[in-house]
């Protein structure tokens, strides 16, 4: 054997990959329920944390998002993703009526090239 080492044929052992935390249902609602959806802000907040579930957006995904990029008729929203990859994402029903309501009660009008989460 000499100078070989076999041990330099076998791969080390994978580190182990730990799942992140998830929120419980009951966590999940309180959390949709904190925002005042009787003012523009509470909405799209109400709206924003809808879409993020429903979807698993990226928090940079769904602030870039644009008028344009919902298909809400037929329950699809179109985001570009890291690497700048093009992701068609469907909606759930839930997260659509939010994003419905917050368009015609929380931005009745904007420019088309406008975050659609704009603060302003």
């Amino acid at each position: 054997m000499g100078d070989q080492n076999p041990m330099d044929q076998v791969d080390p052992p994978k580190k182990a990959q730990h799942l992140p935390a998830v929120l419980s249902v009951a966590e999940v609602d309180a959390l949709l329920a904190v925002p005042d959806t009787n003012t523009p802000l509470g909405l799209r907040n109400r709206t924003m944390l809808e879409v993020m579930y429903a979807t698993g957006l990226r928090v940079s995904e769904l602030v870039n998002l644009k008028l344009d990029d919902l298909h809400l008729e037929i329950g699809l929203i179109q985001t570009i993703g890291k690497g700048d990859k093009e992701r068609i994402i469907p909606i759930g029903d839930v997260a659509a009526h939010w994003l419905q309501r917050y368009l015609t009660e929380g931005r009745p009008f904007w420019a088309n090239n406008r975050p659609l989460m704009s603060s302003s």
